[in-house]
Parts: structure tokens; sequence; C-alpha cells
């Protein structure tokens, strides 16, 4: 089978790994990366390149992406997807008269840690999930576009719809702290979902040292994530803690795995189209309120 090629458009610290590990790879061609000020149209319209991906700002995601989607090329585009609902649904009604693959880069979907979790929890063990508690503190960058909230609640958002399906928002109560930037700072809230579960995020770019944690209270048990520990990053166990083994690879590059295995195989990706939409939803309801 000939390899696929692939044009990566921005350079920047998401760019840099996606370059990475396409050039560790030995059934793609890495045939072109531009930085994010440069015009995509020769990139797009160069008939030779099968697939894109997207790790430019967050604004210009939706016409990067649609105008990917016209030419014919699957995309991968780092979160968000888009900053509105109306670009999600815009830009999935291109995505369904098309024939590519479109996926969302919600990596944490793709981390084996998460996965694990994942699978624990489809058993029964956990029996009903009534919290989650996520705390993501971390020391910039700074976006041009978006704050803390549009920057890093993607990811929460991701793993809920990744885990639970599709949830419905009953009520979200909480706050932002605008920088100088006059965009958001820190991020407290909390969402409570028809099925019972709740979900509270404490947010910050602005934070001395990196904390990533995600606690999960079920009726059964509870575990805890730690993206910071690099000794257990997986934790189960009621009332005590214990580490979980996980043969773990780099969630980044399981992600292209993915997206690569989507193309060759015509199948659905994970975090497709549907997925997106279903997260910007919850994004935009959430970010709606407390703003």
């Amino acid at each position: 089978m000939p390899k696929l090629k692939l044009a990566v458009f921005g350079k920047g610290r998401f760019g840099s790994h996606y370059i990475r590990i396409l050039n560790d790879r030995s059934d793609v061609e890495l045939v072109d990366s531009i930085d994010s000020g440069t015009p995509a149209d020769k990139l797009l319209n160069n008939p030779e390149i099968d697939a894109v991906v997207l790790a430019t700002p967050a604004s210009t995601h939706f016409n990067l992406a649609k105008q990917a989607i016209l030419a014919s090329k699957h995309v991968l585009v780092e979160k968000p997807m888009v900053l509105s609902v109306a670009d999600a649904e815009g830009l999935a009604a291109d995505v369904k008269k098309s024939n590519q693959v479109f996926m969302v880069g919600h990596q944490y979907v793709y981390n084996d840690h998460i996965r694990h979790l994942k699978k624990i929890i489809d058993e029964g063990s956990f029996g009903d999930i009534k919290q989650i508690a996520a705390e993501h503190l971390y020391p910039g960058p700074v976006r041009e576009d978006v704050g803390a909230f549009w920057d890093a609640v993607p990811h929460e958002l991701s793993i809920v719809d990744y885990l639970f399906g599709s949830l419905e928002i009953r009520q979200v109560t909480g706050k932002l702290s605008l920088g100088d930037d006059q965009r958001d700072d820190t991020v407290q809230a909390k969402v409570e979902f028809t099925s019972g579960l709740e979900l509270t995020l404490k947010i910050s770019r602005i934070a001395k040292e990196k904390v990533h944690t995600i606690n999960f209270i079920g009726e059964k048990n509870k575990a805890l994530y730690n993206d910071i520990d690099q000794e257990a990053k997986l934790k189960i166990g009621d009332p005590d803690l214990e580490k979980v083994m996980v043969q773990a690879s780099e969630p980044l590059a399981n992600q292209i795995d993915h997206f690569i295995d989507a193309i060759k195989n015509g199948s659905t990706p994970l975090t497709d189209i549907e997925h997106g939409v279903r997260v910007t939803k919850h994004l935009e309801q959430v970010f709606s309120t407390i703003k």
C-alpha cells in the first residue's frame, strides 16, 4: 500500500509534537508543515496530500477544517474543534456530505489510563458514577485567542462524553476571572447532568506549577487520575486507593494511530464529528452560563 501523505498546519508546541510523531512513522510521508499564519491554499490544493493535521490557533479551526473537507482531505483538528455550536453544526453538514475521515484531537480519549478506567466502569465495578472532580492548573502558555476555559475544559468534557456518551446538562453554576487580556485566567464551575452525574471544574492558566487530577466517585468504587504522577497515573479503590499498572503509550501517538487506521480502514473515529458537536454544545452551554 502506498504511504499516506500528510501535512501539518501549525508548527507551535502541539504542531511540533505531531511533526515528530509523524516523522517517526514508516507508513506515512509528511509532505509539508506550515506556520499558522501561512496561507493554506497551496497545501489544500495539492492533490498528493491525503490528510491534514490542524494544530493552529482555535479561532482558525472552523475555516481551515471546512476548506480541508471541501478539498477532499481527511482531517484531524486539535481541540477545541471550533468555538461555537453554529460552527460545529455547519462543519458537521460538510463532513456528512464528504467521504473523508474527520477526527477531533481530544487526546485523553486515547490515553491508555483513561481507556482502562472506562473498561472497568463499563464492567460495573463502580456502579453509577456520581461525581467527577477535575483540577487543571498550569503556568501557561497564554493562548492568543482563547482563555483558560476553551483551552482546558475540552479535555474534561471530552472525557465525560467518552465515558458516558451523550448526556444532557440540567444546571450550570460557576464563574470566570479575567486576566489582563480580558480573557479568563481561571474557571470554577459545577455542571449537573440529568443523569445525576455532577462535574466540578477548577481551572487556571496562571498557576505556578502544573496540576492535573481527576477524581471519579462511584457508588461502589473511586478512582484518581493524576496526569503529573509518572509512577502512578491511575489509582483505584475505596477506601484506599491502589496503583493500577497500565501499559501505556504516548496519547498523542495513540491518537495519530487511530486517525491513520480510520483512513486506511474507512472506519469512524471515536472522536468523530458527532462527538465533536456534542462536546461543543456542552462547552458553549457551560461557558455562556458562567461568563
